[in-house]
């Protein structure tokens, strides 16, 4: 069972928040967040990626990026994505690898 912490002011905004919780859940339980040593800011919130270079369980994931942060610095431009596990939208997700990556996996 899952509480939302939130009280709201009329029934259909909890139940609007209750639907976008619940399918979140849906979504899927895995998350990854993955910094790009070499930026890429064709990388958007809302698409479907694929992974290589992890654990086969992970690289099997479709990931949708709920949040991609972009920075520029001396020493060049990274990317930061937090994904979620899509595993309904594998087919045809383009690849987003980078030698110098790091990722956690929840």
């Amino acid at each position: 069972m899952k509480t939302l912490r939130h009280i709201y002011a009329t029934r259909s905004n909890a139940l609007r928040a209750a639907r976008s919780v619940f399918q979140r859940i849906q979504r899927g339980a895995a998350t990854l967040d993955y910094t790009l040593a070499h930026g890429r800011p064709d990388v958007y919130p809302g698409q479907t990626l694929a992974v290589r270079g992890f654990k086969a369980k992970i690289d099997g994931e479709a990931w949708t990026v709920q949040r991609a942060e972009h920075k520029m610095s001396h020493g060049g431009l990274t990317t930061q994505l937090e994904m979620e596990s899509n595993p309904n939208d594998l087919a045809g997700a383009p690849a987003c690898d980078d030698e110098d990556a790091t990722a956690e996996a929840e």
